[in-house]
């Protein structure tokens, strides 16, 4: 099931109405790393295979400037994939090797370090939720 479904121009002329800006390197970045993803084959909770597609061919990245510009959003567009200082890239366009001296990032500028036991609680919880995202307890009467 689909809603608005619309050309991405359709989707840029929406949001840049309403102040955001199109982010292409983010969207690009973005996409990569969905179709990676997809390449890797990843299951759901259920068992059932995921691709994520949909986000490969039409994600799009805004960013709404007066929020990004709030002191305390600065660490959105500060640290991450972009870690590092070196021209070497990864594969997502990401440098390799961090900066250090006065180019290094503040650590609250850096991206969170997760676990397995973060991504274990995560899709514990997702398999609680149902699509609406009601507790699958409190639908099943």
């Amino acid at each position: 099931h689909h809603v608005e479904v619309h050309r991405s121009s359709w989707w840029r002329q929406k949001f840049e109405a309403h102040g955001f800006v199109y982010q292409s390197e983010l969207t690009r970045t973005a996409r990569a790393i969905a179709s990676s993803s997809t390449d890797a084959k990843p299951q759901l909770p259920s068992g059932k295979p995921y691709r994520a597609q949909h986000l490969t061919l039409h994600l799009l990245v805004f960013v709404n400037p007066r929020v990004a510009s709030l002191q305390a959003h600065a660490h959105l567009l500060g640290g991450f994939p972009d870690l590092g200082c070196i021209s070497r890239k990864d594969r997502f366009g990401a440098s390799t090797l961090p900066c250090s001296g006065a180019d290094e990032l503040p650590p609250e500028f850096r991206p969170l370090q997760l676990t397995t036991e973060q991504d274990a609680q995560w899709i514990r919880l997702l398999e609680r939720v149902d699509v609406r995202g009601q507790s699958v307890k409190s639908t099943r009467r």
